[in-house]
C-alpha cells in the first residue's frame, strides 16, 4: 500500500479491525474460519478509500482458492469475473406488516 494512500484508508476504517496479514492490510474481519466479512470492494477512486477489488481478488485466490463465496447484500453491482464468477447478489426485505420477517433472495 502506497504511503498516500494508508492514511486515507485507515481514517475510513476509524477504529474497525483491519486484518493485517503479509503485504496485505485489508478492513475485513473473520467472523469464523469460513466468514469473512468486508465492505464492498472499491475499483478506481474507490479502491483509494475501500478495499481495492483487485487486492481482495488476489487475498481470496491466494488464502481460499477455489473455496470462497461473496454475497454481495449491497444493491450495487460490481464485477463478477475478478471474483472468478464467485458473486452472488441478494437482497433483504423486511416487512412488519403482520409482524413476520421476510428474506427475498435476488440471484444474480
Amino acid at each position: 500500500m502506497s504511503w498516500f494512500v494508508r492514511p486515507i484508508k485507515y481514517a475510513v476504517s476509524g477504529t474497525r479491525y483491519r486484518h493485517i496479514e503479509g503485504n496485505y492490510d485489508l478492513d475485513l474481519a473473520y467472523i469464523t474460519n469460513r466468514i469473512i466479512a468486508m465492505g464492498f470492494p472499491g475499483d478506481g477512486i474507490e479502491g483509494v478509500y475501500r478495499n481495492d477489488g483487485q487486492e481482495i481478488a488476489r487475498f481470496l485466490k491466494e488464502k481460499h482458492n477455489g473455496h470462497y463465496m461473496i454475497w454481495n447484500l449491497s444493491e450495487k453491482p460490481y464485477g463478477h469475473e475478478k471474483f472468478d464468477n464467485q458473486v452472488r447478489t441478494s437482497v433483504l426485505f423486511i416487512f412488519n406488516i403482520t409482524g413476520t420477517r421476510v428474506w427475498v433472495p435476488r440471484s444474480s
